[in-house]
């Protein structure tokens, strides 16, 4: 079957060639970051293997199920530079290597890391991807091949030229209403652990989640800044002749600890080249590399709503914009019911910047926009204003928690036991009935398996909370999000919706599903890691009125 762009060596039969690094520490054979060619023997038993194999190692029973066999591989499978060194001291070992691969076939080339539970991140494979099947051949005479650098950069090129291809000849991105996206998304581009978000056309945020971004980061910058900067009307839609567009690097500190390459990690980490206090000094001074441009302002614009964001400043989340949402907001806002004489009122629950706020408030609707995040409330104010449409919209400074307790109070007709948030007037609190449409979009609750139960009591706690405050006579819609893959692949996404259902009957409201939404079309699947790469659903509900 299709093997996963990033997959687990992990099998019974699996075998490491072992090539000695520059350090002689021969026990761990590659170091972390070699670009290596991987194979399949037709054979079951390798020449190359000493006939003893370790034993499988255990499963994980708490993160195991009966479908999940994709690291269960039953060939050898092995590493091998591709090129080699030229100082191997068993000759015959060498001869056999190359016999080896000559019968095997080739599955690509990728990145190892001996840290990681991906051993190999594939970029390049064979069998799809013709282009590079001349250099993934072992040459016998190491000096007229291609480096590893030069194969790494033509392996970047290609899968950047095609990203910029994927998007704007298949989802004709960017346009004049949307000119930020998601240009490079992770496994679904073939480049596992690297994210690529185009802000208002003129910058590149790059994402790092993978040790060997960290490792070739140089070179992906390099490669990145040609495609972009050679082709500028692929990227930007933008008519100034002779724009070019910045590139700002961030990553993601817990992953690239669990991958092995931040300090405090494994302890082979201080041992897998000589310059590993440069690169942790890199990383330390990563957020001040853009100080002087953090309070820089670009105007990021998705299907005609304009944002004020600041990629420059490293203390914003992520790439600094979520545009994994941007079809959904487009698509709520053309359900809302705005052309009766009755008032539509949506209630965003952590509306971060303002996107489906800003969506409803443009299409009529009179929004509550709430969110935790003082910097959040006071950039989506902002936004409001850019757009035109912040006499629609009251944004709340407040935990969700305390605000739908609040509400429900309210909504009960019962006397407040609590402060009222500061940006919520009397007026507004004595003629309150419920919401016509509630979108409740909360951080990521589960970001791993072992999370999972509690973040679902959580899930359904909030939901239950926001179901309680839907127009009780007339009912009305609930988008219900979540951003964690561990819940969106949890029973084959069934798991979500049945934390709905149950959620609906604490409220005691029914609802019926409309629709199931994911992430927006520019962050592309690759379908051999599908569900691996699925990560955000909405679900659309409506909700009928009270019953009783």
């Amino acid at each position: 079957g299709a093997i996963s762009y990033t997959y687990q060596t992990t099998a019974a039969n699996t075998e490491q060639t072992p090539i000695e690094s520059d350090d002689d520490d021969t026990s761990s054979g590659l170091a972390l970051g070699t670009l290596v060619q991987v194979a399949v023997s037709p054979e079951k038993q390798s020449p190359l293997s000493s006939g003893k194999r370790k034993k499988p190692a255990k499963r994980n029973k708490r993160n195991s199920n009966s479908n999940s066999k994709e690291a269960e591989i039953r060939y050898p499978h092995y590493t091998d530079e591709i090129v080699s060194k030229g100082n191997q001291d068993d000759a015959e070992r060498e001869e056999l290597l190359q016999t080896e691969l000559q019968s095997s076939q080739s599955i690509g080339i990728g990145i190892y890391n001996p840290h990681s539970m991906y051993r190999v991140r594939i970029l390049w494979h064979t069998a799809v991807n013709t282009q590079l099947s001349s250099m993934l051949a072992t040459s016998a005479s190491p000096e007229s091949s291609p480096s590893p650098t030069d194969i790494l950069r033509q392996i970047l090129t290609l899968r950047f030229q095609s990203a910029v291809q994927t998007r704007s000849k298949g989802l004709k991105l960017p346009n004049s209403d949307t000119n930020s996206y998601r240009l490079v998304n992770g496994e679904g581009d073939g480049l596992s652990g690297l994210a690529v978000d185009v802000l208002g056309g003129s910058v590149a945020v790059v994402m790092s989640s993978a040790a060997w971004c960290e490792i070739y980061k140089d070179l992906i910058v390099e490669t990145l800044d040609s495609v972009l900067n050679d082709n500028p009307a692929s990227v930007s839609d933008d008519d100034t002749e002779n724009v070019r567009m910045d590139i700002v690097w961030r990553n993601t500190p817990a992953r690239l600890k669990q991958d092995g390459y931040l300090t405090g990690g494994p302890p082979a980490f201080d041992d897998i080249s000589p310059d590993a206090e440069d690169r942790r000094r890199i990383l330390e001074h990563e957020a001040q590399l853009y100080q002087h441009r953090r309070d820089e302002c670009v105007i990021a614009t998705e299907s005609k709503i304009q944002y004020r964001t600041y990629p420059y400043n490293p203390d914003n989340q992520k790439t600094g914009f979520y545009c994994d949402q941007r079809e959904n907001r487009v698509r709520l806002a053309s359900l809302l019911d705005t052309n009766t004489n009755t008032n539509t009122n949506v209630l965003d629950l952590c509306c971060y910047h303002g996107g489906f706020a800003l969506h409803c408030a443009k299409a009529g609707a009179t929004v509550t926009a709430v969110d935790s995040s003082r910097d959040a409330i006071d950039t989506a104010r902002s936004n409001a204003d850019l757009n035109n449409c912040a006499d629609r919209i009251t944004f709340v400074n407040s935990d969700i928690e305390t605000f739908l307790k609040d509400e429900r109070t309210r909504a009960d007709g019962l006397e407040h036991t609590q402060q009222q948030p500061p940006d919520v007037d009397d007026e507004a609190s004595a003629s309150f009935t419920g919401y016509d449409v509630i979108i409740l979009d909360p951080p990521k609750l589960a970001p791993s398996l072992s999370s999972l139960p509690r973040a679902t009591r959580k899930y359904h706690s909030l939901n239950t909370a926001a179901l309680n405050l839907i127009h009780p006579q007339n009912g009305g819609l609930l988008l219900s999000c979540t951003c964690s893959a561990a819940m969106t692949q949890a029973e084959g996404g069934r798991q979500f919706q049945r934390m709905l259902q149950t959620a609906a009957v604490s409220a005691r409201r029914s609802v019926k599903v409309l629709e199931v939404w994911g992430a927006s079309g520019c962050h592309v699947r690759n379908p051999a890691a599908f569900p691996a790469g699925e990560y955000l659903t909405a679900v659309l509900l409506f909700v009928g009125p009270k019953m009783d």
